[in-house]
């Protein structure tokens, strides 16, 4: 027994000292560390930058993948297409290029963002009719500090915003912002081609001068170094080409176009006396404005319906509060008259600096009072920040109908508790007239869909599942359905034994109202 003992002991010594050096040693990668979404989707930007490299030489010093924030990021990138003439002519280099999309949570938003930083490229890229020009002006290479194509779109309502926004060093800076109503992307049955349209509803073109203008200005004759002069050159100029859209069959110009030519003139003229930005923007009296193909055709209408304003100043601050009333709404010890507008300026950062809690100063007394568009405002500043009265907020907003606010609901509950979200309906619930039904059996359906969803009545499961429970005794399979589908949620949430406790309490009361108001007459008398 000793040496098979000592045998085993030994073996013992041997192994744990072989085990502890086993500990120390790093793990060695196995496939499983590779599975990952951020892992394979860095793997696949890679193979995309190989398959880009058919077409140029195309360098970087790293990339990043955020799948969660939909993002890529490229930093030290350097790209050289491969074009007739030898290499080097045409390169590119870009301190960081950020590709971005809505994130991964925000599926009610869709958007598509390229922001290129510090970036410098030679005159090589340019069309050959451009580059000789920009060359013997010495611009070269052509340097941005930020180049910015942003697109915003809802998928509700096929709306969104447009952003083009481009900073040249010691040329100009240009922005181009649309908001659009309804973007339309169709196929035509009989020619299979896209067919593009969109609802216009305002548009603004901003040009500011970083020293283009003074290389432009050595190149002017004497006759056109006076105000006046220049501005009837440009005005001519302006005119062609807007009697080219008219077209042969009426190439006059329509009074909107004269005047438009002529303040554009004038603008032009304003930058020899030190005037530095050049803004063109829409003023569509009946907003939104359908753009197609096919409005081009009467280019005339289409040019007076934009009603193009031609000005200096910034796009932005046609809308701002004027600073004497912003202090005065502020200062007020009293709700001003004005408190809504104000309120949504400083809530929203559109018109006034972003202050959430100035804004809701003004504009908790309209939420108290009933004001729908308020309580919007209030829900979603605060999602962020204060998730449980921005479900409050929401819950009033909701059932008045504010656009939107039935996304933000289903959002918010996704990350509360159980007891937080039947609390802030109960409190709703007491605060909001609810459905009258009588004995109408289609009210009962409606009162049982209308809680449910939250529209025209304050989101409530409980009531919700009331009315259901009526509703299907009645003999309707929409209360059938509509019980099912509120258990079915619950479960989801993994709120199944609160919510158990909850559906008792129901249960019991819709079967004592049942008998107790003798439910099944009054609702035979109502069909």
């Amino acid at each position: 027994m000793l040496p098979r003992f000592a045998f085993v002991a030994s073996i013992i010594g041997l192994a744990v000292p072989v085990a502890a050096a086993a500990q120390d040693a790093p793990d060695r990668p196995t496939l499983w560390d590779v599975i990952s979404v951020e892992y394979l989707a860095t793997a696949a930007a890679n193979m995309l930058m190989s398959s880009a490299r058919a077409y140029a030489d195309i360098r970087y010093d790293q990339i990043s993948v955020d799948p969660m924030a939909a993002r890529i990021d490229v930093i030290g990138l350097s790209i050289e297409p491969l074009v007739p003439g030898g290499s080097g002519l045409c390169r590119t280099e870009v301190a960081q290029a950020s590709l971005h999309g809505a994130s991964l949570d925000r599926i009610a938003q869709g958007r598509l963002s390229l922001v290129l930083y510090d970036m410098e490229m030679t005159n090589g890229c340019l069309p050959a009719e451009i580059a000789p020009m920009a060359r013997g002006l010495g611009i070269d290479p052509i340097i941005s500090n930020r180049i910015e194509v942003d697109l915003n779109y809802d998928y509700a309502t096929g709306g969104g915003t447009l952003r083009l926004a481009a900073d040249f060093e010691t040329l100009a800076a240009l922005e181009l912002h649309a908001d659009l109503d309804y973007m339309s992307y169709r196929m035509d049955a009989a020619t299979g081609e896209p067919v593009l349209a969109a609802d216009l509803t305002a548009a603004d073109l901003s040009v500011t001068d970083l020293g283009a203008w003074a290389i432009c200005r050595n190149f002017l004759p004497d006759a056109l170094q006076q105000p006046e002069a220049l501005a009837a050159m440009v005005s001519q100029m302006v005119q062609g080409p807007l009697r080219d859209f008219n077209g042969l069959v009426d190439p006059v110009l329509s009074d909107a176009q004269a005047i438009f030519a002529e303040n554009l003139g004038a603008q032009v003229a304003a930058l020899l006396e030190g005037q530095s930005r050049i803004v063109v923007s829409t003023n569509i009296g009946e907003a939104p404005l359908r753009l197609s193909e096919a409005s081009l055709d009467d280019f005339h209408a289409l040019f007076d319906a934009l009603s193009l304003d031609v000005g200096s100043s910034a796009p932005g601050l046609a809308h701002a509060i004027p600073v004497g009333v912003l202090e005065a709404a502020l200062l007020a010890e009293t709700l001003p008259d004005n408190a809504l507008e104000v309120g949504r300026a400083l809530i929203t950062g559109t018109g006034a600096p972003l202050n959430v809690a100035e804004g809701l100063r003004l504009l908790m007394p309209l939420v108290e009072n009933g004001d729908a568009e308020a309580a919007a405002l209030a829900a979603a500043a605060l999602e962020t920040r204060d998730t449980a009265a921005a479900y409050g907020h929401g819950l009033y907003a909701a059932a008045a109908g504010a656009p939107g606010m039935l996304a933000l609901l289903d959002r918010i509950e996704r990350q509360s508790t159980f007891d937080a979200m039947m609390t802030a309906q109960e409190n709703a619930l007491a605060a909001i007239d609810g459905s009258d039904v009588g004995g109408d059996p289609r009210a009962v359906r409606s009162a049982m869909r209308g809680y449910f969803q939250g529209s025209d009545l304050p989101r409530s499961y409980a009531g919700a599942y009331y009315w259901a429970l009526i509703g299907a005794a009645s003999g309707d399979p929409a209360g059938t359905a509509m019980r099912h589908d509120i258990n079915e949620r619950m479960r989801l949430r993994g709120d199944t034994a609160q919510w158990g406790q909850v559906a008792a309490g129901l249960e019991n009361a819709a079967l004592r109202d049942w008998i107790g108001t003798d439910m099944p007459a009054a609702l035979s008398a109502g069909r």
